[in-house]
Protein backbone atom coordinates (compact mmCIF):
# COMPACT_ATOMS: atom_id res chain seq x y z
CA UNK A 1 0.00 0.00 0.00
CA UNK A 2 1.57 3.33 -0.83
CA UNK A 3 2.02 6.30 1.94
CA UNK A 4 -1.11 7.21 3.28
CA UNK A 5 -2.08 10.66 4.40
CA UNK A 6 -4.52 11.32 7.51
CA UNK A 7 -5.98 14.88 8.67
CA UNK A 8 -6.48 14.93 12.42
CA UNK A 9 -8.77 17.47 14.29
CA UNK A 10 -8.30 17.70 17.46
CA UNK A 11 -8.81 20.96 19.44
CA UNK A 12 -7.20 19.74 22.92
CA UNK A 13 -3.53 20.91 23.75
CA UNK A 14 -3.15 18.17 25.81
CA UNK A 15 -4.93 14.94 23.47
CA UNK A 16 -3.40 16.58 20.09
CA UNK A 17 0.76 15.72 20.90
CA UNK A 18 -0.78 12.19 22.12
CA UNK A 19 -2.48 11.03 19.45
CA UNK A 20 0.19 12.77 16.83
CA UNK A 21 3.09 10.51 18.83
CA UNK A 22 1.00 7.64 18.21
CA UNK A 23 0.28 7.80 14.61
CA UNK A 24 4.43 9.36 13.92
CA UNK A 25 5.71 5.70 16.31
CA UNK A 26 3.47 3.65 13.67
CA UNK A 27 4.68 5.18 10.80
CA UNK A 28 1.41 7.25 9.79
CA UNK A 29 2.14 10.09 7.79
CA UNK A 30 -0.14 13.17 9.44
CA UNK A 31 -1.92 16.64 9.41
CA UNK A 32 -2.75 18.34 12.81
CA UNK A 33 -5.62 21.00 12.77
CA UNK A 34 -6.98 22.74 15.69
CA UNK A 35 -10.82 23.59 14.58
CA UNK A 36 -13.00 21.98 11.99
CA UNK A 37 -13.03 25.52 9.89
CA UNK A 38 -9.25 24.96 9.56
CA UNK A 39 -10.01 21.66 8.56
CA UNK A 40 -12.20 22.75 5.79
CA UNK A 41 -9.35 24.52 4.49
CA UNK A 42 -6.44 22.02 5.49
CA UNK A 43 -8.60 19.85 2.59
CA UNK A 44 -9.18 22.07 -0.11
CA UNK A 45 -5.17 22.62 0.02
CA UNK A 46 -4.82 18.74 0.06
CA UNK A 47 -5.89 14.79 -0.47
CA UNK A 48 -5.96 13.43 2.52
CA UNK A 49 -6.27 9.42 2.96
CA UNK A 50 -8.44 9.22 6.21
CA UNK A 51 -10.08 12.04 8.70
CA UNK A 52 -10.30 11.60 12.36
CA UNK A 53 -11.69 14.32 14.12
CA UNK A 54 -12.83 15.04 17.63
CA UNK A 55 -16.50 15.14 18.15
CA UNK A 56 -17.09 18.53 20.26
CA UNK A 57 -15.13 21.03 17.99
CA UNK A 58 -14.71 24.76 19.12
CA UNK A 59 -16.16 26.61 15.88
CA UNK A 60 -18.97 24.41 14.63
CA UNK A 61 -20.88 21.14 14.88
CA UNK A 62 -18.80 18.18 14.12
CA UNK A 63 -21.69 17.01 12.37
CA UNK A 64 -21.46 20.01 10.37
CA UNK A 65 -17.98 19.09 9.44
CA UNK A 66 -18.94 15.42 8.03
CA UNK A 67 -21.75 17.05 6.07
CA UNK A 68 -18.94 19.02 4.59
CA UNK A 69 -17.11 16.41 3.66
CA UNK A 70 -19.42 14.33 2.47
CA UNK A 71 -21.23 16.93 -0.01
CA UNK A 72 -17.71 17.31 -1.51
CA UNK A 73 -17.05 15.39 -4.36
CA UNK A 74 -13.41 15.45 -3.90
CA UNK A 75 -13.61 14.37 -0.65
CA UNK A 76 -17.17 12.15 -0.81
CA UNK A 77 -14.96 8.73 -0.17
CA UNK A 78 -12.92 9.77 2.44
CA UNK A 79 -12.80 7.41 5.80
CA UNK A 80 -14.14 9.54 8.43
CA UNK A 81 -13.63 8.47 12.33
CA UNK A 82 -14.88 10.53 14.99
CA UNK A 83 -13.17 10.37 18.57
CA UNK A 84 -14.71 11.57 21.85
CA UNK A 85 -14.36 11.37 25.38
CA UNK A 86 -17.66 11.08 26.50
CA UNK A 87 -18.96 8.91 24.34
CA UNK A 88 -22.77 9.63 23.39
CA UNK A 89 -24.65 6.89 21.81
CA UNK A 90 -27.60 9.07 19.99
CA UNK A 91 -24.82 10.96 19.06
CA UNK A 92 -22.59 8.18 17.52
CA UNK A 93 -25.80 6.82 16.09
CA UNK A 94 -26.54 10.10 13.77
CA UNK A 95 -23.03 9.98 13.20
CA UNK A 96 -23.12 7.23 11.63
CA UNK A 97 -26.27 7.61 9.36
CA UNK A 98 -24.63 11.03 8.73
CA UNK A 99 -21.48 8.58 6.85
CA UNK A 100 -18.88 8.54 9.65
CA UNK A 101 -17.28 5.14 9.23
CA UNK A 102 -16.21 4.03 12.37
CA UNK A 103 -15.89 5.61 16.09
CA UNK A 104 -13.14 5.29 18.96
CA UNK A 105 -13.31 6.87 23.29
CA UNK A 106 -10.77 8.63 24.71
CA UNK A 107 -8.76 7.64 25.87
CA UNK A 108 -7.65 5.61 23.08
CA UNK A 109 -5.37 2.73 23.08
CA UNK A 110 -2.46 2.20 20.29
CA UNK A 111 -3.93 -1.33 19.02
CA UNK A 112 -7.73 0.36 19.16
CA UNK A 113 -6.57 3.37 17.10
CA UNK A 114 -3.89 2.02 14.40
CA UNK A 115 -6.56 -1.43 13.94
CA UNK A 116 -9.16 0.90 13.29
CA UNK A 117 -7.19 3.34 10.93
CA UNK A 118 -5.82 0.68 8.95
CA UNK A 119 -9.19 -0.88 8.64
CA UNK A 120 -10.50 2.08 7.46
CA UNK A 121 -7.92 2.40 4.79
CA UNK A 122 -8.08 -1.26 3.66
CA UNK A 123 -11.70 -0.54 3.34
CA UNK A 124 -11.08 2.24 1.55
CA UNK A 125 -8.78 0.76 -0.98
CA UNK A 126 -11.13 -2.36 -1.83
CA UNK A 127 -13.71 -0.34 -2.39
CA UNK A 128 -12.33 2.17 -4.68
CA UNK A 129 -10.98 -0.93 -6.86
CA UNK A 130 -14.07 -2.21 -7.04
CA UNK A 131 -15.92 1.43 -8.51
CA UNK A 132 -12.52 1.09 -10.74
CA UNK A 133 -13.71 -2.40 -12.41
CA UNK A 134 -17.35 -1.17 -12.42
CA UNK A 135 -16.47 1.95 -14.28
CA UNK A 136 -13.74 -0.23 -16.61
CA UNK A 137 -16.97 -2.56 -17.62
CA UNK A 138 -19.15 -0.02 -18.19
CA UNK A 139 -16.55 1.87 -20.28
CA UNK A 140 -15.74 -1.54 -22.06
CA UNK A 141 -19.84 -2.36 -22.77
CA UNK A 142 -20.07 0.97 -24.05
CA UNK A 143 -17.34 0.33 -26.73
CA UNK A 144 -18.83 -3.05 -27.30
CA UNK A 145 -22.25 -1.85 -27.80
CA UNK A 146 -21.92 1.22 -30.00
CA UNK A 147 -18.90 0.51 -32.38
CA UNK A 148 -20.55 -2.12 -33.93
CA UNK A 149 -23.38 0.52 -35.30
CA UNK A 150 -21.56 3.61 -34.90
CA UNK A 151 -18.02 2.39 -37.22
CA UNK A 152 -18.67 -1.00 -38.79
CA UNK A 153 -21.66 -0.31 -40.23
CA UNK A 154 -20.96 2.63 -42.29
CA UNK A 155 -17.37 1.30 -42.82
CA UNK A 156 -19.01 -1.72 -44.78
CA UNK A 157 -21.03 0.63 -46.46
CA UNK A 158 -17.63 2.45 -47.63
CA UNK A 159 -16.13 -0.70 -48.73
CA UNK A 160 -19.10 -2.47 -50.79
CA UNK A 161 -19.30 0.86 -52.54
CA UNK A 162 -15.41 0.81 -53.51
CA UNK A 163 -15.92 -2.77 -54.43
CA UNK A 164 -19.07 -2.19 -56.71
CA UNK A 165 -16.23 1.18 -57.90
CA UNK A 166 -13.49 -1.36 -58.81
CA UNK A 167 -15.78 -3.91 -60.93
CA UNK A 168 -17.72 -1.42 -62.93
CA UNK A 169 -18.24 -2.97 -66.38
CA UNK A 170 -17.64 0.98 -67.18
CA UNK A 171 -14.01 0.79 -68.56
CA UNK A 172 -13.32 4.75 -68.40
CA UNK A 173 -13.64 3.90 -64.46
CA UNK A 174 -10.54 1.83 -64.46
CA UNK A 175 -8.03 4.15 -65.47
CA UNK A 176 -4.61 3.89 -64.18
CA UNK A 177 -5.40 7.00 -61.56
CA UNK A 178 -9.01 5.84 -60.30
CA UNK A 179 -7.82 2.79 -59.77
CA UNK A 180 -4.77 3.70 -57.34
CA UNK A 181 -7.25 6.04 -55.64
CA UNK A 182 -9.86 3.27 -54.91
CA UNK A 183 -7.01 1.18 -53.55
CA UNK A 184 -5.79 4.00 -51.34
CA UNK A 185 -9.14 4.27 -50.12
CA UNK A 186 -10.10 0.26 -49.55
CA UNK A 187 -6.66 0.13 -47.92
CA UNK A 188 -7.55 3.25 -45.18
CA UNK A 189 -10.82 1.62 -44.40
CA UNK A 190 -9.80 -2.57 -44.25
CA UNK A 191 -7.42 -1.08 -41.43
CA UNK A 192 -10.42 1.09 -39.98
CA UNK A 193 -12.60 -1.41 -39.90
CA UNK A 194 -9.70 -3.90 -38.68
CA UNK A 195 -9.01 -1.42 -35.77
CA UNK A 196 -12.59 -1.78 -34.85
CA UNK A 197 -12.69 -4.95 -34.78
CA UNK A 198 -9.82 -4.95 -32.25
CA UNK A 199 -11.34 -2.72 -30.06
CA UNK A 200 -14.24 -4.16 -29.80
CA UNK A 201 -12.83 -7.73 -28.91
CA UNK A 202 -10.46 -5.86 -26.23
CA UNK A 203 -13.75 -4.94 -25.03
CA UNK A 204 -14.94 -8.49 -25.40
CA UNK A 205 -11.89 -10.13 -23.65
CA UNK A 206 -11.04 -7.36 -20.86
CA UNK A 207 -14.57 -7.51 -19.67
CA UNK A 208 -14.92 -9.10 -15.52
CA UNK A 209 -17.37 -11.81 -17.35
CA UNK A 210 -15.79 -12.25 -20.67
CA UNK A 211 -17.70 -12.76 -23.13
CA UNK A 212 -15.45 -14.30 -25.78
CA UNK A 213 -16.92 -18.28 -25.70
CA UNK A 214 -20.25 -17.35 -26.11
CA UNK A 215 -18.92 -15.09 -29.31
CA UNK A 216 -16.47 -17.13 -30.73
CA UNK A 217 -19.06 -20.32 -32.10
CA UNK A 218 -16.73 -23.57 -33.72
CA UNK A 219 -17.76 -23.90 -37.91
CA UNK A 220 -16.96 -26.25 -40.33
CA UNK A 221 -14.38 -24.72 -43.32
CA UNK A 222 -12.08 -25.94 -45.56
CA UNK A 223 -8.81 -24.38 -44.53
CA UNK A 224 -7.97 -23.39 -48.04
CA UNK A 225 -11.16 -21.19 -48.29
CA UNK A 226 -10.11 -19.77 -44.74
CA UNK A 227 -6.77 -18.92 -45.90
CA UNK A 228 -8.29 -17.44 -49.02
CA UNK A 229 -10.30 -15.15 -46.73
CA UNK A 230 -7.65 -14.18 -44.51
CA UNK A 231 -5.39 -13.48 -47.24
CA UNK A 232 -7.38 -11.14 -49.29
CA UNK A 233 -8.12 -8.78 -46.09
CA UNK A 234 -4.58 -8.53 -45.58
CA UNK A 235 -3.22 -8.00 -49.17
CA UNK A 236 -6.65 -4.82 -48.84
CA UNK A 237 -4.19 -3.09 -45.71
CA UNK A 238 -1.30 -2.74 -47.52
CA UNK A 239 -0.90 -0.57 -50.41
CA UNK A 240 2.05 -2.56 -52.14
CA UNK A 241 -0.45 -5.73 -52.99
CA UNK A 242 2.50 -7.38 -54.41
CA UNK A 243 4.77 -10.18 -52.86
CA UNK A 244 3.04 -9.97 -49.66
CA UNK A 245 3.20 -12.98 -48.50
CA UNK A 246 4.23 -16.91 -49.25
CA UNK A 247 1.84 -19.21 -48.04
CA UNK A 248 2.35 -23.34 -48.30
CA UNK A 249 -0.38 -25.38 -46.55
CA UNK A 250 -2.22 -28.81 -47.13
CA UNK A 251 -5.03 -29.09 -49.69
CA UNK A 252 -8.50 -29.75 -49.30
CA UNK A 253 -8.45 -30.29 -45.02
CA UNK A 254 -11.66 -29.36 -43.63
CA UNK A 255 -11.31 -28.50 -40.00
CA UNK A 256 -13.42 -27.10 -37.11
CA UNK A 257 -12.87 -23.69 -35.29
CA UNK A 258 -14.28 -20.30 -34.38
CA UNK A 259 -14.13 -18.83 -37.76
CA UNK A 260 -14.11 -15.09 -36.12
CA UNK A 261 -11.08 -15.58 -33.20
CA UNK A 262 -9.38 -17.59 -35.66
CA UNK A 263 -9.18 -15.22 -38.34
CA UNK A 264 -8.42 -12.07 -35.88
CA UNK A 265 -5.36 -14.59 -34.28
CA UNK A 266 -3.94 -14.97 -38.19
CA UNK A 267 -4.68 -12.01 -40.01
CA UNK A 268 -2.56 -9.83 -37.06
CA UNK A 269 0.09 -12.49 -37.52
CA UNK A 270 0.47 -12.07 -40.93
CA UNK A 271 -0.24 -8.44 -41.29
CA UNK A 272 2.83 -8.32 -38.45
CA UNK A 273 5.05 -10.15 -40.79
CA UNK A 274 3.74 -8.26 -43.48
CA UNK A 275 4.72 -4.89 -42.69
CA UNK A 276 8.05 -5.57 -40.79
CA UNK A 277 9.62 -7.37 -43.14
CA UNK A 278 13.19 -6.05 -43.77
CA UNK A 279 13.71 -8.16 -46.82
CA UNK A 280 11.68 -6.11 -49.35
CA UNK A 281 12.69 -8.79 -52.37
CA UNK A 282 11.32 -11.87 -50.99
CA UNK A 283 7.95 -11.92 -49.17
CA UNK A 284 7.13 -13.06 -45.32
CA UNK A 285 6.03 -16.80 -45.54
CA UNK A 286 3.29 -18.45 -43.56
CA UNK A 287 3.81 -22.57 -44.20
CA UNK A 288 0.60 -24.38 -42.00
CA UNK A 289 1.24 -28.32 -41.20
CA UNK A 290 -0.94 -30.72 -39.63
CA UNK A 291 -0.20 -33.00 -36.98
CA UNK A 292 -3.14 -35.60 -36.11
CA UNK A 293 -5.69 -32.81 -35.05
CA UNK A 294 -3.39 -30.10 -34.34
CA UNK A 295 -2.43 -27.23 -37.15
CA UNK A 296 0.72 -25.68 -36.82
CA UNK A 297 1.02 -21.79 -38.42
CA UNK A 298 4.35 -20.49 -39.06
CA UNK A 299 4.36 -16.96 -39.79
CA UNK A 300 8.49 -15.74 -40.70
CA UNK A 301 9.72 -12.28 -41.32
CA UNK A 302 13.54 -10.80 -41.73
CA UNK A 303 13.81 -8.34 -39.31
CA UNK A 304 16.18 -5.24 -38.77
CA UNK A 305 19.77 -5.35 -36.86
CA UNK A 306 18.47 -4.89 -33.37
CA UNK A 307 14.92 -5.52 -33.85
CA UNK A 308 13.72 -7.49 -31.05
CA UNK A 309 11.05 -7.99 -28.77
CA UNK A 310 9.29 -11.17 -27.81
CA UNK A 311 5.26 -11.73 -26.53
CA UNK A 312 5.58 -10.31 -23.23
CA UNK A 313 6.41 -6.89 -24.87
CA UNK A 314 3.23 -6.80 -26.59
CA UNK A 315 0.86 -4.74 -24.74
CA UNK A 316 -2.64 -2.94 -25.88
CA UNK A 317 -1.63 0.78 -26.61
CA UNK A 318 2.50 0.01 -26.16
CA UNK A 319 4.50 0.43 -29.19
CA UNK A 320 6.87 -2.14 -28.49
CA UNK A 321 8.72 -2.14 -32.31
CA UNK A 322 11.99 0.22 -32.83
CA UNK A 323 10.59 1.55 -36.13
CA UNK A 324 8.23 3.74 -34.92
CA UNK A 325 7.63 5.06 -38.37
CA UNK A 326 5.55 1.61 -39.00
CA UNK A 327 4.57 0.85 -35.49
CA UNK A 328 0.98 0.59 -34.75
CA UNK A 329 -0.84 0.95 -31.15
CA UNK A 330 0.02 -2.73 -30.79
CA UNK A 331 -3.73 -3.84 -29.65
CA UNK A 332 -3.76 -6.04 -32.50
CA UNK A 333 -1.16 -8.33 -31.13
CA UNK A 334 -2.64 -8.18 -27.80
CA UNK A 335 -5.56 -9.38 -28.96
CA UNK A 336 -4.41 -12.37 -30.88
CA UNK A 337 -2.68 -13.31 -27.71
CA UNK A 338 -5.29 -13.93 -25.52
CA UNK A 339 -7.97 -15.21 -28.03
CA UNK A 340 -5.45 -17.67 -28.04
CA UNK A 341 -4.59 -18.08 -24.69
CA UNK A 342 -8.40 -18.03 -23.93
CA UNK A 343 -9.05 -20.92 -26.86
CA UNK A 344 -5.91 -23.29 -26.25
CA UNK A 345 -3.74 -22.27 -28.59
CA UNK A 346 -0.57 -22.23 -27.94
CA UNK A 347 1.72 -19.13 -29.36
CA UNK A 348 4.86 -18.52 -29.17
CA UNK A 349 7.82 -15.95 -30.68
CA UNK A 350 11.18 -17.50 -31.91
CA UNK A 351 14.16 -15.45 -33.64
CA UNK A 352 16.72 -17.64 -35.36
CA UNK A 353 19.37 -14.88 -36.85
CA UNK A 354 17.29 -12.28 -38.43
CA UNK A 355 14.34 -13.92 -39.16
CA UNK A 356 11.21 -14.14 -36.63
CA UNK A 357 8.69 -17.26 -36.04
CA UNK A 358 5.73 -16.27 -34.93
CA UNK A 359 4.33 -20.10 -34.14
CA UNK A 360 0.48 -20.90 -33.33
CA UNK A 361 -0.68 -24.29 -32.59
CA UNK A 362 -4.55 -24.86 -33.11
CA UNK A 363 -6.35 -27.88 -32.05
CA UNK A 364 -9.10 -27.93 -34.41
CA UNK A 365 -12.21 -29.77 -33.34
CA UNK A 366 -12.14 -28.06 -29.79
CA UNK A 367 -14.42 -26.36 -27.23
CA UNK A 368 -13.17 -22.81 -25.94
CA UNK A 369 -11.50 -22.83 -21.99
CA UNK A 370 -13.58 -21.55 -19.62
CA UNK A 371 -10.49 -18.79 -19.07
CA UNK A 372 -12.06 -15.53 -17.49
CA UNK A 373 -10.01 -12.21 -17.48
CA UNK A 374 -10.47 -9.97 -14.84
Amino acid sequence: MKEKKILVVEPDPTNAPVIMKLLEVNEITSVLVSSGTKAIVAMKENKYDLILSEMDLPDMPAMQLLKHVRENEATFYTPFIFISEWPDETKIRMAMINGADDYLSKPISIYDLINTIQARLNIHEQRLAYNTRELNNKWLDLINVNFNHEFLTPLNGILSSISLLENYPDRDLNIPECKELLNAILVSGTRMIRNTRNLIMFSIINKADNELRNTCQPELMMLNDFMDAVIKQVTNMSLNQNNLIKVTMPDYLNFTIPRLCMSVIVEELLDNAIKYNADTANPAECVITQTGHELIFKISNKVKEGQDFDLSDVKPFKKFHRDLSLNGFGLGLYVAKEIAASLAMILTLEKVEDTLHFLLSVPYAFTPNAKNYS
